[in-house]
């Protein structure tokens, strides 16, 4: 019996031992298909195009329409030597290295009169769908906050600014009267500043205002990233003072914001679900960053007793005397222009960063190569899902709402006036692109390697100035 009972445990354990094995082959061989099917998908999901926009500071255009997020619109770039989400820095160099210049371009000045009305440098070139389809937005909601941004009636809100008007504390200082425009975040935000420096000078210029500090002459004005509750907005004179802005689509800002710190910079972070949840959790900005930094008395904070994301946004809108979108940057520039009664050469620019490119060099003192945007399927599906809707339920409606409040202002106008307006802005930027992108010094090199002298009016904002002053003169703007 002790034989028999000792034969029958061997049988059995042979059996269970046969049985893991093949259980292991199976889940061996299913992963491996499985992995090869994702690396297929990912690579069905993502595109390649010579200009991402990671950073949503890339060259200039709009969309028709207000554009969302869709799994398969962030943009995804894959080495051909490394099919890894993760662009190395080496695969960077060499796609630089291969490139005489990250700016260079080929195309050609063209006459106003032949410039296509759908053409133009797009700001943004990733694909969205209609904002509509925000499950977490109340488009009754959006009626009621949404308005037509009035004209600027009174003189320009144009004084003199102080001798270190350019200096990072300076621009912390809160103040009342003055030309304002709050810089969100990876929202093209560089860019636009060099907008708004180049509005502040010409006025400045206009006035006969004298030269400060920096061999420079401006209207007294703040440009940065501070939040504006600790500028004490809320407390401006509004009858002196403009307060602007222009945001991007929510969950792109953030992912912008991702690959550009926790990617591109610092702790070099893999570009994974898990990666984004985690910066994501770490970083108390990253929530509802909008109503936090847009808001003027009070920083909204997601979560805390009391607060009122619709109470906040409607407060935002009310607050701001103009709105723009990043995705709608032509269009946004030619209303501000309208609205503030401004000349097409105030709002040239060319832009400050682009994805595929470098930095500004201002972070400890070198280039960073900007990562094109990398979202996996798992990264996708998590920006579809309740949880994310939750988080960013104050972001969209004030996006929403912000669409909707450009699209009043415009119906506003004459429509000819408009199209007519938006056009020969079209054409005057095509024409900067063409006659000044490949003369300008920017702060990095199309190498990545950080150059003191660049023509820029400030940090890497307003580049170009001296070119594009030319071209508005060659073009009769």
């Amino acid at each position: 019996d002790t034989t028999l009972h000792k034969t029958m445990w061997s049988i059995i354990t042979i059996s269970w031992a046969v049985i893991w094995a093949t259980f292991l082959l199976i889940q061996v061989s299913l992963f491996g298909q499985y992995h090869v099917s994702m690396k297929a998908s990912e690579q069905q999901l993502c595109f390649q195009s010579e200009s991402h926009s990671s950073g949503g500071e890339g060259t200039a255009g709009n969309s028709d329409r207000p554009p969302l997020l869709s799994p398969s619109s962030i943009g995804c770039h894959y080495s051909q030597a490394n099919d890894s989400p993760k662009l190395k820095q080496s695969n960077a160099n060499m796609h630089m290295n291969s490139n005489s210049s990250a700016r260079t371009t080929s195309r050609k000045s063209i006459s106003f009169q032949d410039l296509e009305p759908n053409s133009g440098i797009q700001y943004d070139t990733l694909k969205y769908r209609a904002p509509s389809i925000y499950p977490n937005v109340n488009y009754t909601t959006v009626q009621q906050i949404a308005r037509p941004y009035d004209v600027w009636k009174r003189p320009f809100p144009c004084f003199p600014t102080e001798p270190d008007w350019y200096t990072v504390p300076r621009q912390k200082t809160a103040t009342k009267q003055g030309f304002f425009y709050f810089k969100a975040r990876k929202a093209g935000s560089s860019t636009v500043a060099g907008v708004a420096l180049r509005i502040a000078r010409a006025k400045a210029q206009q006035l006969g205002l004298q030269a400060t500090s920096l061999n420079a002459t401006h209207c007294h004005t703040r440009y940065g990233h501070p939040a504006a509750h600790r500028l004490h907005y809320h407390d401006r004179d509004r009858e002196n003072s403009y307060l602007w802005s222009i945001i991007r689509e929510p969950t792109k800002r953030d992912i912008s914001e991702f690959f550009h710190f926790a990617v591109s910079r610092g702790s070099k972070m893999e570009p994974s679900r898990q990666g984004f949840q985690a910066y994501h959790e770490w970083t108390p900005l990253m929530h509802e960053y909008y109503l936090q930094f847009m808001s003027t008395d009070k920083a909204y904070k997601m979560g805390e007793k009391g607060q009122d994301y619709v109470q906040s946004v409607a407060k935002i809108m009310t607050d701001y005397d103009f709105i723009g979108i990043t995705e709608r940057m032509h269009e946004s520039l030619v209303v501000l222009q309208l609205l503030l009664d401004l000349q097409t050469s105030d709002i040239l620019f060319l832009s400050a960063k682009t994805s595929g490119g470098w930095d500004d060099g201002l972070s400890n003192g070198q280039c960073y190569y900007i990562h094109p945007p990398v979202v996996s399927p798992q990264l996708a599906d998590y920006f579809q899902s309740e949880a994310w809707w939750e988080k960013t339920k104050g972001g969209n409606l004030l996006y929403v709402a912000a669409n909707r409040s450009l699209d009043l202002t415009i119906a506003s106008f004459d429509q000819t006036v408009f199209q007519q307006k938006l056009k020969r802005y079209k054409w005057a930027l095509h024409e900067a692109q063409i006659r000044c992108q490949d003369q300008v010094q920017f702060p990095c090199s199309a190498g990545g390697v950080r150059q003191e002298n660049h023509d820029c009016l400030l940090w890497d904002s307003g580049c170009g100035y001296d070119c594009l002053d030319r071209v508005a003169r060659e073009l009769g703007l």
